[in-house]
């Protein structure tokens, strides 16, 4: 199942769930989607042309398993800065308590989106 939410500054875009999509799951994804972006904000001065995709997996304990990965890197400089910057920001604000049993244990895919959290239209 592939959940498309879209959230504040990020966009979930895909949850390894089989026939398990649910709206509390959605709704549990965008919350936490809020609050991340609450604590991530990229650098503004530059003029951004790609997402950040990061994936994760959340245990049971509400704590990040193994590493966030960034899943599509690109040798920029500014661009590797601002996917530490998110992977910081997915750390520091777990444990992610809360969520609907079905999410925890998961692998999730976030895309981070700077070009709409800076309001860059082109």
């Amino acid at each position: 199942m592939k959940y498309s939410v879209v959230a504040a500054f990020m966009l979930v875009f895909a949850l390894s769930m089989p026939d398990r999509g649910r709206a509390d799951d959605v709704q549990a994804l965008t919350q936490m989607v809020h609050t991340l972006s609450r604590h991530w904000q990229p650098d503004c001065t530059v003029h951004w042309t790609r997402n950040i995709q990061i994936s994760l997996r959340i245990g049971s304990d509400g704590r990040i398993v193994g590493d966030p990965a960034w899943t599509n890197p690109i040798d920029d400089p500014s661009t590797r800065k601002a996917a530490e910057a998110v992977i910081k920001t997915i750390v520091d604000n777990q444990p992610y308590l809360g969520l609907p049993a079905t999410i925890y244990d998961q692998t999730l895919a976030i895309e981070f989106e700077p070009r709409q959290a800076c309001g860059q239209t082109n």
